[in-house]
């Protein structure tokens, strides 16, 4: 958006990532990590959570600064909406999961003035009974004949990062 004369130029970066059970990192290993981590800037395969991606991910996604470093500050929340679930059960699409659950769990770091990162997870005392309630009521559930192997979980993080830009 611009504005007249000497108004400063806002550009907002939003980098939104979704981190869908596997992330590869050139040089941990050849083959990459295992899954559910992710290769660090240390070159160490890191299990993908909300805190080690801040911390080890590529610090342009995450704004982390291990010369002056912000603290993730994490907290329990009510299972949020399953517009962004964070666990499904479901065929090879998930277009339409026969399962979902939200996440409980959200962390939050300011590393700069102008920039914020936010994921969320599972917290560790999620109560999955009604989730698994509704697969078992669908239990046995079949997928489309060329899906072998579905249905199937699938868990992911949401990792958020924006940052403002001031130009003239």
């Amino acid at each position: 958006m611009r504005t007249q004369n000497n108004s400063l130029l806002l550009l907002p970066l939003v980098v939104l990532l979704l981190n869908v059970f596997e992330t590869r990192g050139a040089g941990c290993a050849p083959s990459g990590c295992d899954l559910g981590s992710f290769c660090g800037v240390d070159r160490v395969c890191r299990l993908t959570t909300c805190s080690n991606y801040y911390e080890f991910e590529n610090r342009r996604f995450t704004g982390f600064d291990e010369d002056n470093p912000v603290a993730l500050k994490c907290r329990t929340i009510a299972e949020n909406s399953p517009l962004n679930p964070g666990l499904q059960y479901g065929c090879r699409g998930m277009e339409d999961p026969i399962a979902e659950h939200g996440y409980t769990r959200e962390c939050s770091a300011a590393p700069s003035p102008l920039a914020e990162y936010t994921c969320y997870e599972m917290d560790a005392s999620t109560n999955f009974s009604h989730f698994i309630a509704r697969v078992n009521s669908l239990f046995p559930y079949e997928c489309p004949d060329d899906e072998t192997g579905y249905p199937q979980y699938t868990y992911r993080n949401i990792f958020e990062y924006k940052e403002q830009r001031y130009n003239r």
